[in-house]
């Protein structure tokens, strides 16, 4: 009879007896170790050993690739034997998944022959690294290896490491989210390269300025009840990322975040504030900000090349010298949001599109309301509101060399101290329902010529 022993090549440290520092979890899932085909019979049969596949002394379910296998034998919780499908399989590798009866499954790829890579065991990992005892999250991930199953890194205490992630369905979590763990380095804490389905939660993040606080580069990453502050940029977007940031602060940084080309940021319920540079900085990418507050920076946005950004719901104030938005070349949409209190005004733009889609506040910039130059246009919407553009410190709408329509009823201009409207070589085009200088009509302000 022949019978040919598969080795499987596996990373996981699932049954090692770790440091103190270094706790590995694997719970009720079944863990396949061996695997052994005996080519005699027909159909030929499958031996497997591990653990936790019969865990309430009901067979498992067992797969091999996509068909469900048949004839099982399992005398005990940690062998047993199945035939597989009929006729034989070809030359290959295949995916192995056990499911016990607690309906958690186990897998592994099964090589036939010559054909196909290495086999590997794809098994969910779980971690936890106590830092201030010498654990490292960095050293976990090297023992976890590049597998494609989700790999879980439980933190507690402060880590003065560099973390580079370069697989994925990686999260980095808080053993208590009530007391977060602390990611510090003089260079960036969090370095994310190509690589997908990576969350960071209830950490903070700190150190120096000399660098970033996180790098996304070309990659796809999370950040939920983070606190990033005292680094160069708190998060720096780099290649064609996708960023979800939810309820966290991003403050005391030299810049909150900046997106490359490509990238696509969303925030919800997050503050970006208190930095020394600008909030949120876009180029040739898109920014969508929901309930969030931007607000105490140097400048709360900065949009260029084409970049898009869309506000719902959210606060651009206090942001001074600068623009609450300075945008060049770019498309801006806010519906029900704010722009107070910043500096030269609250939107300036040049070669850009804004849309004012209805229930919007500017108002109490220094310097004027909305700035238009250079060809950019406006449009007013009163889809959720009227817009009200109000008690600025210029005027409240300056088109220069620009174009503008204020399209549905919906818009009200009201400078108490200076011009509603400032028009130079620039075209108006207002409803008669809308309400300019508190008088119905236009209400123009043009120089002589």
């Amino acid at each position: 009879m022949n019978r040919l022993q598969l080795h499987l090549v596996f990373a996981f440290l699932l049954f090692m007896v770790l440091p103190v520092a270094l706790v590995a979890q694997g719970g009720s899932a079944p863990v396949i170790v061996s695997a052994t085909i005996d080519y005699g019979g027909s159909p030929w049969q499958l031996a497997i050993s591990g653990r936790n596949f019969k865990p309430s002394g009901i067979d498992p379910t067992i797969y091999f690739g996509d068909v469900k296998l048949t004839s099982l034998q399992f005398p005990s919780d940690a062998s047993g034997v199945a035939s597989l499908p009929s006729p034989n399989p070809k030359e290959g590798t295949y995916l192995l998944t056990v499911t016990n009866s607690k309906k958690v499954s186990g897998t592994a790829y099964l090589t036939i022959g010559a054909a196909g890579p290495p086999g590997d065991i794809d098994q969910p990992r779980a971690y936890k690294v106590y830092c201030d005892t010498g654990g490292s999250v960095s050293d976990a991930l090297t023992q976890a290896g590049d597998g494609v199953a989700g790999l879980t890194i439980s933190i507690s205490g402060t880590c003065h490491e560099e973390v580079f992630i370069n697989r994925d369905h990686v999260i980095l979590t808080a053993a208590d989210p009530n007391n977060p763990p602390t990611l510090t380095h003089d260079g960036t804490p969090v370095f994310v390269n190509r690589a997908r389905d990576v969350s960071l939660s209830h950490l903070k993040i700190t150190g120096p300025p000399s660098n970033n606080g996180v790098i996304v580069s070309n990659s796809q990453v999370t950040l939920e009840f983070c606190e990033i502050s005292n680094k160069g940029l708190g998060v720096l977007m780099e290649g064609p990322s996708v960023v979800d940031i939810r309820n966290s602060r991003i403050h005391d940084n030299g810049g909150g975040i900046s997106v490359g080309a490509g990238g696509v940021l969303t925030i919800y319920d997050t503050y970006v504030k208190e930095n020394t540079g600008t909030g949120i900085g876009s180029n040739a990418s898109t920014v969508h900000a929901v309930h969030s507050t931007i607000s105490h920076n140097r400048g709360g946005m900065e949009l260029w090349d084409g970049a898009a950004a869309i506000l719902e719901q959210s606060d651009v104030s206090w942001n001074s010298p600068n623009e609450g938005i300075y945008s060049l070349g770019s498309s801006v949409h806010l519906t029900d949001s704010t722009l107070t209190y910043n500096g030269v005004a609250g939107i300036w733009v040049e070669g850009t599109s804004v849309m004012l889609a209805g229930g919007n506040t500017i108002s109490n910039n220094t310097g004027g309301g909305i700035a238009l130059f250079a060809g950019s246009s406006l449009a007013h919407r009163k889809w959720s509101g009227s817009n009200v553009i109000s008690n600025n410190g210029n005027c409240g709408l300056t088109a220069i060399v620009s174009s503008f329509a204020i399209g549905e009823q919906g818009v009200m201009i009201d400078q108490s101290e200076s011009c509603a409207i400032y028009c130079d070589t620039a075209l108006a085009i207002c409803d008669p329902a809308d309400i300019v200088g508190s008088i119905d009509g236009c209400g123009l302000r043009c120089p002589d010529r």
